[in-house]
């Protein structure tokens, strides 16, 4: 039994940035998040964050982008099971959806309490 395979893991890689292109080409929402999220990290380098404030920016751009995927797959599966219109479905998207605005939310917050004293200081 090989414990770890450069292959296997390669062959991982390649399958996840296929989907990570996927969403980017067919998800608007991913594409949009993926855009601040590029611009939050640029900004965490630009200005002068302590190790703590920049992990922080990077795992809640990394949280919101992965809970956009979540989304997705939820509702691209729910509609393959279920195609017509289904309140069961509608609630379950809906909860997906929920999800995703209240993580971006608190991106969006805590990127307010780590960026707005930088941009203050600039006028």
């Amino acid at each position: 039994m090989q414990v770890f395979s450069l292959s296997k893991l390669g062959q991982s890689i390649k399958t996840a940035l296929i989907g990570i292109k996927n969403a980017f080409r067919s998800e608007q929402t991913f594409r949009i998040q993926f855009i601040w999220g590029i611009l939050a990290i640029i900004l965490s380098f630009i200005f002068p964050l302590d190790l703590t404030q920049k992990a922080i920016v990077i795992s809640m751009v990394g949280a919101v982008l992965g809970f956009e995927l979540l989304n997705s797959q939820i509702e691209k599966i729910l509609d393959i099971i279920q195609p017509n219109n289904d309140i069961r479905v509608k609630i379950v998207k809906d909860f997906s959806a929920a999800a995703v605005l209240i993580i971006s939310i608190s991106a969006f917050l805590v990127g307010l309490i780590i960026f707005l004293p930088y941009f203050l200081a600039l006028f």
